[in-house]
Order: structure tokens, then sequence, then C-alpha cells
């Protein structure tokens, strides 16, 4: 499983595969491999509020950008109305959008078409941002803008 951890101190997105160093989430902390490493092959970053870890989803949009829990997207619906809203996994364990008129969640699968099962990627979801370092874009949705 690939992740992403926003550090709240730095307004900074430390992601998997930055600096081809693997980041694990344990339950002591999040281990970050260090590239120089002379006695200790990994670095822990202790939990606490300014670390935010995030899953991916394994999944791709239509620019092939990996899609993970807290992006904010914009979908095409069947109808060609846009729709935006956050990546979340719900109770049902499957990824899922949020809008801020959405009374349930709408599973990412339902935007899966002919372009998904032959490029592994969405032709209609576009990521946008993440509600961390996109507040303006979360007020404004919530906002209705």
């Amino acid at each position: 499983m690939c992740y992403r951890v926003y550090v709240k101190d730095e307004n900074r997105m430390i992601v998997n595969k930055q600096e081809f160093l693997p980041l694990f989430i344990t339950n002591v902390g999040i281990l970050k491999q260090n590239p120089h490493y002379e006695e200790n092959l990994y670095t822990i970053i202790p939990y606490s509020n300014s670390l935010i870890p995030m899953r991916s989803t394994e999944l791709r949009d239509k620019y092939n950008k990996t899609i993970f829990e807290s992006d904010i997207i914009k979908v095409a619906g069947n109808d060609n109305r846009l729709a935006i809203g956050t990546v979340i996994m719900n109770d049902a364990g499957y990824w899922a959008m949020l809008t801020k008129d959405s009374v349930f969640e709408i599973p990412l699968f339902e935007y899966m078409d002919e372009t998904f099962r032959r490029d592994k990627k969405f032709s209609r979801i576009e990521v946008i941002g993440n509600v961390y370092q996109n507040s303006d874009m979360v007020n404004s949705l919530e906002n209705g803008v």
C-alpha cells in the first residue's frame, strides 16, 4: 500500500515515493527510510497532531495521477454535470466521494468506464487538490460555491 503524510507544521506533503523513500505506517509512528543510514535503516516520525497519514486508493485520475484519501476530485457524471467532492474510505470499506450536498457517499466504481477497464485510470475524474493544502477549496465547497 502506498501512503502520503501531510505535515501540518510545515504545510507540506511527504509522498511514499518521494526521494525513493518508502513510508510505513505503524502503531508507533511513521517509518521513513533513511537514505544516509549508518546505524538505523529507518527514521521514526512519532505520531502527533501535526502528522496526517493518507492511504492511496491505488486508482488514477484522467491525467494518470494517483488518487489519495482526502483528495478533492472533480467528476463528470453520466449526464455531463460536474460534481466536486472529497475522497473517503467509507464504513463499508470501499473508496467513495463525499460532496457537500451528499446524503450518502458516491462509490468511485460508479465512474468506471471503458477507459478504466483498458488503461486502469478514470477518464471522468480529475484530482484538483486535497483538503489539507487547499482549505480554500474546501471552504468554497461548504459554502456552495
